[in-house]
């Protein structure tokens, strides 16, 4: 109930400029996958039970990169943390009610030697159903920062 994991496995032969979408899976490729993997834990904080979530993933490539320095590189990886909390429900006792403001953080690392931006750190606040009769719209305020590669 407060926490899971998820896994995908896709074809990542794209980074290649090869795609293969239109040609099914007999075309993928061993070294051209993309992985990705996450653990959620979730819970519900105070007497109004407001919900909130962390979420901590990695994922990887295990294809063949040049990086920045003009070698070839076996495999990319990075690593996230997502965290997600509501802060106020319109509806104060309605535990099912998703209409309400809440905040959320994220960053985001990746292997300098081949990606331009290596590290991603996001935070602001979302507002569900702002607008009356809008319910499910969602209005929100970010702000993003990234650090770019000293590689290239």
């Amino acid at each position: 109930e407060h926490l899971s994991f998820g896994f995908g496995l896709y074809d990542g032969a794209a980074s290649r400029h090869i795609h293969t979408g239109v040609h099914g899976p007999h075309t993928l490729d061993g070294d051209d996958l993309f992985f990705i993997g996450e653990l959620d834990l979730k819970w519900a904080a105070g007497p109004q039970a407001l919900p909130g979530r962390v979420g901590l993933g990695g994922w990887g490539h295990n294809g063949t990169f040049e990086t920045f320095a003009g070698k070839m590189q076996h495999g990319a990886d990075g690593a996230y943390l997502t965290v997600d909390q509501m802060l106020w429900r319109e509806c104060g006792g309605a535990q099912d009610d998703p209409q309400g403001i809440g905040a959320f953080f994220q960053y985001g690392w990746v292997d300098e030697d081949v990606s331009e931006v290596t590290e991603h750190l996001g935070a602001g606040f979302s507002w569900t159903g702002m607008i009356p009769e809008r319910d499910d719209d969602i209005a929100g305020l970010g702000a993003n920062v990234v650090n770019r590669s000293h590689s290239e």
